[in-house]
């Protein structure tokens, strides 16, 4: 996996790995992200009548930042390797 340009907040980083909601839905959208399939599924959730607008909003935002979204990913594959 190559350098991540972005300067992550480490704390932000192991805030969403130690979160196993957070982290499934990060590393669910990051790779939807490198695979084209992101539009669809935000698309679904605007639609969806079991989220509520803040839980919507707070997606589409997150799915904006891509270099976040691989920043946990990156984060969690290089802390699983040490451990």
């Amino acid at each position: 996996m190559g350098a991540i340009s972005w300067q992550p907040d480490l704390e932000a980083l192991e805030a969403v790995s130690r979160n196993p909601g957070a982290l499934e839905v990060c590393l669910h959208m990051a790779a939807l992200r490198r695979n084209g399939g992101l539009e669809p599924f935000l698309e679904h959730v605007r639609d969806d009548g079991d989220f509520d607008q803040t839980t919507k909003a707070q997606l589409a935002e997150l799915a904006g930042d891509e270099s976040f979204l691989l920043a946990v990913e990156d984060y969690v594959h290089r802390t699983a390797l040490l451990n």
